[in-house]
């Protein structure tokens, strides 16, 4: 996946108003957070990531950044078992959700548009 595309993809989306989230791997949501980081109008309202050796989780994050510059970041996948979900823009890193299909990952809505990016 390359972040910077991917980056520039959704700070478009955020400017004209939307919400939009990307699920992916530890790596490429470490590195989109700083992106967004970066910005003057961005602030956390939670941050749920660590590396694998100090959490325990190794699989994808859901990044969550809502059109007023709020940024959540949390397991894709909950303790539970449980799939995290939202609305809006999706970009779906096809290479870090494994079994699931990216549809699992948004709450249908009008508004929910899904991107599919990487591979398997």
């Amino acid at each position: 996946m390359n972040t910077e595309k991917v980056f520039a993809k959704m700070l478009k989306a955020k400017s004209n108003g939307r919400d939009v989230s990307v699920v992916t791997n530890y790596a490429n949501t470490k590195k989109l957070f700083k992106y967004f980081l970066s910005l003057p109008d961005t602030y956390i309202v939670d941050v749920e990531i660590g590396e694998v050796e100090w959490r325990g989780y190794g699989g994808a994050y859901l990044l969550d950044v809502c059109a007023d510059g709020g940024i959540y970041v949390q397991p894709a996948i909950l303790d539970n078992g449980s799939v995290a979900r939202g609305e809006g823009l999706y970009f779906i890193d096809m290479s870090a959700i494994g079994e699931h299909l990216p549809e699992d990952f948004v709450f249908e809505s009008e508004e929910t548009v899904i991107k599919l990016i990487g591979g398997n």
